[in-house]
């Protein structure tokens, strides 16, 4: 899954999501605790993010170019 291009990525809790998600340029990702929101989705083009719990919305949020960005609980 480390170059997955589309597809439906659901994740209940969150253990150490790194490079796999990292060049995930479509797609569906739905995350249900945070630990480390960073670099991995830094580089995410298209596609819609959902997240339950946040950690850390910071960069990857800014330079998220198209989709739908979700957050229950944000800082």
């Amino acid at each position: 899954m480390h170059h997955t291009q589309t597809g439906c990525i659901i994740l209940g809790l969150a253990a150490s999501y790194s490079d796999w998600l990292h060049y995930t340029q479509t797609g569906y990702i739905i995350l249900g605790l945070a630990s480390l929101y960073s670099d991995w989705l830094h580089h995410t083009r298209t596609g819609c993010i959902i997240l339950g719990l946040a950690a850390l919305y910071s960069d990857w949020v800014h330079n998220t170019r198209i989709g739908c960005i979700i957050l229950r609980l944000g800082t």
